[in-house]
């Protein structure tokens, strides 16, 4: 029995063309990272074809699968890691080098998937900056190739319920990955919870391939096909994933690979799906650093030629380590196995080895002169400061009791915990309703939103002294109830409004490069109860942050610094979000304030105070006191605001 075949080759190609098309922004395959489920089902596919076939024939070793596998991913992986983890210590800011020097190290030990599970999601912002985000996948495959085996060898000791029994093991982990699709990070990442992925591969490769079933529908092969590239166009970034909604491509793959093939195979069999799925692991491998590295190295818009000279890059740099390292690697003559090892160990210490010198030098290696230090020490200390003056939160600790004395009147940090936290399951409703008590205030006003909200919370506790506001925060979120983003609000503002005497709400948060789908809907709820409400616009935010920008721009601390809001320095959403938001605040007869207009007039961004001589950033969207002061000036005179507080006359 085959172990491989064209149909999975080109299935390869197709796979990791849609990565490259997703990961290189090419607008129709918003959805292109479901090529990765698909080669999760292949992956599922060949292993276990070619374990049950060793098995039949008595010639399984764990140790020989083992080391197969390891040669099969391992050499290709370091090689790339290693030349990456260089490249990055000399293109990368210090911060972002030092991150990517230990990410080589989970990568090389494929556990790169518990590190971004404990970091940020997949789709956010600052994953331009991580060359390695793209290995979370081989180390969920690695984690397979460790298991799978003994699934296998369970199920072919109950040899009479091994296809009933996979069939249950994928419905629960789809389930499974279904319930916790709130925990989006934890399912994303989870070799378990993608583990169905495999298991439908595998479950091909239990059926006989002369089976009558298999041997016949050749038009669901072309159904799958078309799954498969409706996927990657209906997918987007907002898609709850992988989810139930990981079925479409993976069930797909599962289409193409099961039934009979003759209507796919002359176009999958084509020497260009051939060469691409032959290299398609090295294509993996580079796309993904190349792109960051080069984006990073460059610093501006890329153009038709910058993407032709990546492509370029990619390609000689994928074909020669398919032909000089992947094939010798498999290969393992025994004539060049002891010089190969030798070499691989020798790469392994370097590699370790230049990761640590990173991570001992905070990724600075020697590369900034003293005074470039001094500027990314500076904003390391502004930061530091702020989260010492601003940082507080209820919760404080996980296991702290909420009490008036220590916690009334600081921000409500909006989580799970707090919606669960203590004996008593509505904490989160006194919690809220204590810290929305303003009896010698003007009014009491609710702000909801995210950290960049918080900016404007703190602007507005100063710029309205005689105003009572309490904060409501959900790190990274618009005020919608969306795929982890505050669970069940419009329950909890009902009870905060029963009981506390709310006079207005601010809704404010970064919006830029953030999803404000359903953010109508809570508008929508405040204007039936006759809530006043104001929806600030959207931050301009940076797409690095502003010490890099200083340093690449050469400006230094004091300095008169103006940057034009474009795509070269900014996220070009924010005009696009502006809009949205301007309209639903006037759909809900509502205010706007255009936040914008404040940091950017006359798209001209003015990010250091020349009277202070200090920044009005401190990342790439958060603003110091100073911009925060920023903040205030405006407010005081705002029309939006006049009108707003005025509403409730």
């Amino acid at each position: 029995m085959k172990t491989f075949d064209t149909t999975v080759n080109g299935l390869r190609a197709i796979a990791i063309l849609l990565v490259m098309a997703f990961h290189y922004g090419l607008v129709p395959f918003s959805g292109g990272f479901v090529g990765v489920d698909v080669f999760f089902v292949i992956s599922g596919y060949v292993i276990t074809l070619s374990v049950l076939e060793r098995l039949r024939t008595k010639s399984f070793s764990i140790l020989g699968y083992l080391k197969s596998r390891f040669f099969r991913i391992f050499p290709a992986l370091l090689f790339v890691s290693f030349f990456t983890v260089i490249a990055s210590a000399f293109i990368l800011f210090p911060s972002d080098a030092y991150r990517s020097a230990w990410h080589a190290l989970s990568s090389i030990s494929f556990v790169s998937n518990f590190v971004f599970w404990k970091e940020i999601g997949y789709f956010d912002v600052d994953n331009e900056f991580k060359p390695f985000l793209h290995t979370w996948s081989l180390s969920v495959e690695w984690q397979f190739y460790l298991l799978w085996p003994i699934a296998i060898f369970i199920l072919m000791l109950l040899k009479r319920f091994s296809i009933p029994l996979l069939v249950l093991g994928i419905i629960v982990s789809v389930i499974a990955s279904t319930l916790l699709s709130k925990y989006s990070n934890f399912v994303f990442y989870m070799m378990p919870l993608r583990g169905w992925e495999f298991a439908l591969g595998a479950l091909i490769a239990f059926v006989p391939s002369d089976n009558g079933i298999r041997k016949g529908w050749p038009i669901l092969s072309v159904l799958g096909v078309l799954g498969v590239f409706a996927a990657s166009l209906i997918y987007d970034e907002n898609t709850t994933f992988p989810s139930y909604t990981a079925a479409l491509p993976c069930v797909s793959a599962f289409l193409i690979l099961f039934f009979n093939r003759r209507y796919i195979e002359p176009f999958f069999s084509l020497t260009i799906f051939q060469y691409l799925g032959n290299i398609s692991y090295s294509l993996y491998l580079y796309h993904w650093p190349v792109w960051v590295l080069y984006k990073n190295a460059v610093y501006r818009d890329l153009g038709l030629s910058d993407f032709g000279l990546i492509l370029v890059i990619v390609f000689l740099l994928s074909h020669l380590s398919y032909k000089y390292i992947e094939q010798p690697y498999r290969a393992r003559k025994p004539e060049s196995a002891k010089r190969l090892s030798f070499v691989l160990v020798c790469v392994v210490l370097l590699c370790c080895g230049v990761s640590y010198y990173i991570i001992k030098t905070d990724g600075k290696t020697g590369r900034y002169d003293k005074s470039e230090i001094a500027l990314i020490d500076y904003f390391k200390n502004k930061n530091e400061a702020y989260q010492e003056k601003y940082g507080v939160f209820y919760p404080l600790t996980p296991d702290e009791k909420w009490s008036a004395d220590k916690h009334l009147n600081i921000p409500c940090l909006y989580d799970d915990y707090v919606l669960k936290s203590g004996d008593d399951p509505k904490i989160v409703d006194r919690v809220f309703y204590n810290n929305s008590l303003h009896e010698d205030k003007h009014g009491s006003y609710l702000v909801i939103g995210d950290s960049n909200g918080k900016n404007v919370y703190e602007a507005l506790l100063l710029a309205f002294p005689d105003k009572g506001f309490s904060l409501l925060m959900n790190s990274g979120c618009a005020a919608v109830e969306a795929q982890n983003c505050f669970p069940h609000l419009k329950e909890q503002l009902q009870l905060l409004f029963s009981k506390a005497d709310i006079n207005g709400v601010i809704l404010s948060s970064r919006y830029s490069y953030q999803s404000i789908e359903g953010v109508d809907t809570i508008v929508q709820y405040l204007r039936e109860i006759n809530m006043p409400f104001l929806i600030t616009g959207a931050t301009p935010m940076l797409r690095r942050t502003i010490d890099m920008v200083m340093l690449h721009k050469g400006v230094g601390l004091g300095e008169k610094f103006i940057l034009p809001l474009t795509g070269t320095y900014y996220h070009p959403d924010i005009f696009e979000k502006d809009l949205v938001l301007e309209k639903v605040s006037q759909n809900y007869e509502g205010y706007f304030w255009d936040k914008k207009a404040v940091l950017c007039p006359d798209n001209q961004c003015v990010l250091m105070d020349e009277e202070e001589g200090s920044p009005l950033y401190l990342d790439t969207q958060h603003l110091s006191d100073v911009g925060i002061e920023k903040l205030v000036e405006n407010m005081r005179n705002s029309n939006a605001f006049k009108r707003f507080f005025g509403s409730q006359n």
